[in-house]
């Protein structure tokens, strides 16, 4: 089964991972709002599972985002309504507890650090924290230390 992690704003992470093989990236990327939605429209058929960065808003994500604001909200609404159409699991994740436990040392441990063809690993990175917690949080793989 596949499973889709997506860190949504005005740069969209994102990951997706097999879950015969948990710690290995299938596929990753990075890609604006509109060639993200436009991509995935007619991939989201390949995976079962969503998992999604809660956007919460708040006085300090206005200011620090800007229109980044706007666009995480356009990307987490379609998403959720996608998959909601299609019978996909959609599932969100407050980042503060995905900060907590998807450390940098876990990413590196599990080579999702350093990833290589994605134009910033920034917005990739946080997709793949916010995969690692669905994934040990589910039991798909055992926490790395």
């Amino acid at each position: 089964m596949r499973i889709l992690s997506v860190d949504p704003g005005s740069s969209v992470g994102w990951c997706v991972v097999d879950t015969d093989s948990p710690r290995e990236l299938f596929q990753y990327g990075q890609l604006t709002p509109a060639d993200f939605v436009f991509a995935w429209h007619d991939l989201l058929v390949t995976v079962r599972e969503v998992v999604c960065e809660k956007f919460i808003i708040s006085k300090r994500t206005l200011i620090a985002q800007g229109q980044g604001v706007q666009d995480t909200l356009d990307v987490e609404g379609w998403l959720r309504l996608e998959c909601w159409r299609r019978g996909i699991s959609f599932t969100t994740q407050r980042n503060g507890d995905v900060l907590a436990f998807s450390t940098d040392e876990k990413l590196k441990a599990l080579g999702w650090w350093d990833l290589k063809q994605a134009r910033s690993n920034r917005d990739v990175r946080s997709a793949c924290r916010h995969m690692l917690k669905y994934l040990v949080d589910h039991g798909f793989v055992i926490p790395v230390a």
